[in-house]
């Protein structure tokens, strides 16, 4: 019987899992190897952690001039401009432009604050986003 090796590779959370298996052996259980990521590992949005926090510090600060509110103390806003932000670099891989809207993304006694604004390609690179 012709031996096969099959390869399977899992990303989860910065951990990468190996499983190699050898179809003809008896045995049902894969041996498995775990390897850690380094922190500037690219995800499978094409982007990594420091460039996706280099964009959200930007939406951030561009927040802070348009609404007078500090989002980087505020972690359900921090989140959605996280997820922003992956959606954002993943869209300029492939455009000139993308815009990132986020409504009621925080409120004060006037009443709830939105943030809206047209990221670049050219604006992100100059920000160290891509």
């Amino acid at each position: 019987m012709e031996s096969i090796a099959i390869c399977v590779v899992l990303v989860f959370g910065g951990l990468v899992f190996v499983a190699l298996r050898n179809s003809a052996s008896n045995s049902k259980a894969p041996a498995a190897q775990a390897r850690k990521l380094p922190p500037n590992a690219v995800n499978n949005f094409g982007d990594s952690p420091d460039r996706t926090s280099r964009l959200v510090d930007w939406i951030c600060d561009q927040a802070l001039a348009q609404t007078s509110i500090q989002l980087k103390n505020d972690s359900l806003a921090l989140t959605r401009i996280q997820e922003a932000s992956k959606k954002c670099l993943e869209t300029l891989q492939s455009s000139e432009s993308t815009e990132i809207d986020l409504p009621f993304i925080s409120a004060d006694a006037s009443g709830p604050k939105h943030f809206k604004a047209t990221v670049t390609r050219k604006m992100a690179k100059d920000i160290g986003a891509l």
